[in-house]
């Protein structure tokens, strides 16, 4: 028989067991033995049909191109996916190769092999079961499976061009090995550079999946991480707005055993409530008035030095906000109370200052105070920045994400010698 028909009937066997291990590692539901799919197998051999070569040439790097466009149309899936399926089958397959060759070189030279019909059918039939059960065990189907997923994402692409180069080099070396096909010192020592390269290609591809698993890791740490700081800082919040809450009990009851209790929660001293309530008078009695009578107890129970002056011109409906921005306007007046406080317990000076007045529609909250140290205006917004220490810092972060979300608020930072200046306005609708 034409040793070009003997070489097709070994190509076409390959092609054959290659769309079969392609068709059990993609788990496709494609049925092969349609007309269509026929006309694809045959789109495979061309190469071989039109050049007519025996042996390994051009020819063999050429049908691997016709082989992964067939396997994609065949089993319907992405380009990718079926170089990565041939890429591996191709460079497998060299393993029951050179076994068999290693034989059959005892006994027969490689033109006898490929001028014998018989031989060439039975070695075709050896590489391809041998193939075929390599692909099956469960190691090398978890680094195909494997190498599939990963290497449809555009930054492990590298990796195709490094198979790629592997097999050209693998190829190269086929070459030569067939040149020689006896049992002689270079032929073994060609034989064990092709071995080399599909051994350090596992490695390789072991090691990318070592690395993409220690990424994963890392990837599910960090949004674990994210997650805590997420809760804690909703849980900081919280703390702010239960003290928040609990201040305007004090307003909506007149049992003086329940206010006593919530004052003994809050640990604030009520000895100069008189004072403090004289100054806040011209506040419309609610929710925020009792809020920042609260906050004026704690100031007090710190020693601080205390300015208030509030606009008698402010009315009840100034304050008549819908609830969820009422709630919003509680949280950061509570939060830029709690900051002036503390800075102003560390400063030398002690001061603490509230101003409330109108212009227009828009109703103005100023919170000063004395501090220690140096501030860079540009840092105070920023999350876990602090210069109170570490693990702290989240106060004006918060009250800063409430601003920028918000339509109703406008607040200004600045500082005028050695004392911080928080402005807020709130502005109706």
């Amino acid at each position: 028989m034409s040793p070009v028909i003997t070489k097709i009937i070994s190509v076409a066997g390959m092609n054959l067991i290659a769309i079969i291990i392609s068709k059990r590692i993609t788990k496709s539901q494609i049925k092969l033995f349609t007309l269509k799919n026929l006309g694809w197998f045959l789109f495979s051999l061309i190469p071989i049909l039109i050049f007519q070569s025996v042996g390994y040439n051009f020819t063999t790097f050429l049908t691997f191109f016709f082989l992964i466009l067939s396997i994609k149309k065949i089993l319907e899936i992405d380009i990718i996916i079926s170089t990565i399926l041939v890429l591996f089958i191709m460079i497998l397959s060299t393993i029951p190769d050179l076994l068999g060759s290693a034989i059959i070189m005892n006994f027969i030279s490689f033109t006898e092999i490929h001028d014998n019909f018989l031989i060439l059918c039975l070695t075709t039939i050896f590489v391809s079961i041998i193939t075929y059960y390599i692909f099956m065990t469960p190691f090398v189907k978890k680094i195909v499976n494997l190498s599939i997923d990963k290497l449809q994402k555009q930054e492990n692409r590298r990796v195709i061009i490094y198979l790629l180069f592997a097999f050209i080099a693998i190829c190269i070396m086929y070459y030569t090995t067939s040149s020689i096909f006896t049992p002689t010192k270079d032929y073994f020592v060609a034989n064990l550079v092709i071995l080399s390269f599909i051994f350090l290609i596992f490695i390789y591809m072991n090691e990318i999946m070592k690395y993409d698993k220690l990424l994963m890791q890392n990837n599910t740490l960090y949004e674990c991480m994210q997650n805590v700081e997420n809760y804690q800082e909703q849980q900081d919040l919280c703390m702010h707005e239960y003290k928040n809450q609990l201040s305007k009990v004090i307003d909506a009851t007149t049992d003086e055993k329940v206010i006593n209790i919530v004052k003994s929660i809050l640990k604030i001293d009520s000895s100069n409530e008189n004072y403090i309530l004289g100054k806040i008078k011209y506040l419309p009695k609610g929710e925020i008035k009792s809020l920042i009578y609260y906050k004026l107890l704690v100031s007090n129970k710190q020693n601080l030095n205390e300015s208030i002056d509030i606009s008698p011109k402010i009315k009840e409906e100034d304050l008549k906000l819908p609830s969820n921005v009422n709630n919003e306007l509680s949280q950061l007046i509570g939060i830029y109370f709690d900051n002036a406080i503390e800075a102003a317990y560390n400063s030398s000076k002690k001061q603490i200052a509230l101003e409330v007045y109108k212009i227009k529609d828009s109703l103005f909250f100023v919170i000063t105070n004395s501090y220690k140290g140096n501030i860079k205006l540009n840092n105070i917004t920023k999350k876990g920045f602090s210069t109170k220490g570490n693990s702290r810092g989240k106060g004006l972060y918060f009250a800063n994400k409430i601003v920028k979300n918000s339509t109703y608020f406008n607040n200004e930072t600045k500082i005028i010698d050695d004392y911080f200046i928080q402005k807020l306005e709130v502005r109706k609708k």
